[in-house]
């Protein structure tokens, strides 16, 4: 009963006195007003840029965009064939973490039972290189598991499939 009371002498102070009304109740209505303009939702994605060119024809490329795109830390941003001339030009001009190539030749290889590489280009020195760095083995472990999970399907299935395996085991990650 004694908390009825308390509560009931702070609403009667709070009506009398104009100026604790406006900081309880007008104050916090504006700063979420404020904080909601500042940190809106309609900013952009907060993920680290990841630049990402593959060979042509080469479906690896398209099955690490879709990993690196499931990632909380790094988006892909397409780039051409010219950008790899320069890797290092083309991560200051768009802004980017990393430049990642997936090589001619990765598909069959990793579908052989082979570890074919990635090159990979970062901002060694920064922060949003490192992150970037971890993101990009993560999904380039991602893509090698599901090449050996198609491929230990396929063989347990007597070879057929091999295309839906694989698409099966990128897109389950």
């Amino acid at each position: 009963m004694k908390i009825f009371w308390i509560a009931w002498k702070d609403i009667g102070q709070i009506a009398r006195d104009r100026k604790s009304a406006i900081f309880l109740l007008a104050l916090p209505v504006l700063f979420t007003v404020l904080l909601g303009a500042v940190f809106g939702a309609d900013a952009e994605d907060p993920r680290l840029a990841v630049g990402l060119a593959a060979a042509e024809g080469e479906p690896a490329g398209d099955y690490f965009r879709r990993l690196i795109e499931a990632s909380e830390a790094a988006r892909p941003v397409a780039l051409g064939a010219d950008a790899l001339r320069d890797p290092e030009a083309a991560m200051r001009q768009g802004g980017l973490a990393a430049v990642v190539e997936v090589p001619a030749g990765y598909d069959e290889a990793a579908r052989r039972g082979e570890t074919p590489m990635l090159r990979v280009w970062l901002k060694k020195e920064s922060l949003s290189g490192q992150a970037a760095d971890r993101a990009v083995q993560l999904a380039a472990t991602r893509l090698l598991g599901a090449y050996q999970a198609a491929r230990i399907a396929e063989e347990s299935a007597g070879g057929s499939g091999a295309a839906s395996n694989l698409r099966a085991a990128v897109e389950d990650g």
